[in-house]
């Protein structure tokens, strides 16, 4: 019997610059009147960046509602992308309304993004949404939250894949299909079995090696990387000097705690160029140019 391949999605190009017909259909609802199920939908379909654009033009509990209806790993991915203060008040609303859908949105959120939003919480609503979330997931953002927000280990986010050097390449091919890596993410970390950066492979490679063969002859074992102490500042200069697209983050005993990538510093390093602008003509850093 011969197996039926799936039919490919017929090629449309989308200009970045005009409104998505996802956006406009998502305009013309909030227009007319906000059907919380309906306008939840077409959300749905948006870009997480325009998801949260739209989230944000809403009053607090309206945004709480729609999320609400929004599949679980489509709303966190929009509450990502919400500036702060704005997803910090969305999620306590949340949490009076559904503590555990709360703990359900942040645990479906990248773990360093879910930390943010939580340094950012009083006390109160921090301590529920944590006590309601499974254990494991309690305690690692516990940890990260733990660090100064203007470090390193403020910045890093715990989901990564890090591999053995004695894997082989077809070993190392099912770890990745199996597990879930940030997207864009061109280097993979290798580890000892305690944690320690024994190297770091880039995916071309894998996908150039033969199957059989041992990551540890595919990997680099020079490793730069950063401790979790480090301002961010100085992330953002290495990763702006150096065209880095990821950084690991390691202890006193070079254990792998975290990484840093690309997307992570890109504000920052927005942020330092604008006070640098600022400078140059006379402004101050609050001041608008």
């Amino acid at each position: 019997m011969t197996e039926e391949r799936p039919t490919p999605e017929t090629p449309h190009i989308e200009d970045v610059v005009e409104a998505s017909p996802q956006d406009e259909r998502v305009a013309e609802l909030i227009e007319h009147t906000i059907d919380v199920p309906v306008l939840a939908e077409a959300v749905e379909q948006q870009e997480a960046a325009d998801a949260a654009d739209t989230l944000e033009s809403l009053a607090e509990e309206e945004a709480a509602d729609v999320l609400e209806q929004m599949d679980d790993q489509a709303a966190a991915e929009a509450l990502a992308e919400m500036q702060t203060p704005l997803a910090v008040g969305v999620v306590q609303d949340l949490v009076d309304e559904d503590l555990g859908y709360a703990a359900r949105l942040l645990v479906a959120m990248a773990p360093d993004d879910a930390a943010d939003l939580l340094q950012e919480m009083p006390v109160r609503f921090r301590e529920q949404v944590l006590a309601a979330m499974p254990l494991g997931n309690a305690t690692a953002l516990r940890n990260l939250i733990g660090y100064d927000r203007e470090s390193a280990g403020g910045l890093m986010t715990t989901d990564y894949l890090s591999l053995r050097s004695d894997m082989t390449v077809s070993e190392a091919v099912e770890v990745i299909r199996s597990a879930s890596i940030p997207e864009g993410l061109q280097h993979l970390m290798v580890t000892s079995s305690d944690g320690r950066i024994e190297g770091v492979v880039h995916v071309r490679d894998l996908l150039l090696g033969g199957r059989e063969q041992r990551i540890g002859e595919l990997m680099k074992a020079t490793v730069k990387a950063v401790r979790p102490g480090v301002d961010r500042e100085a992330v953002a200069r290495e990763f702006a000097r150096y065209d880095f697209s990821m950084l690991p983050v390691v202890d006193l005993d070079d254990r792998l705690v975290g990484i840093v990538t690309v997307d992570d510093v890109i504000d920052i390093i927005r942020d330092e160029q604008t006070e640098d602008v600022q400078k140059t003509v006379g402004a101050g850093a609050v001041e608008a140019v």
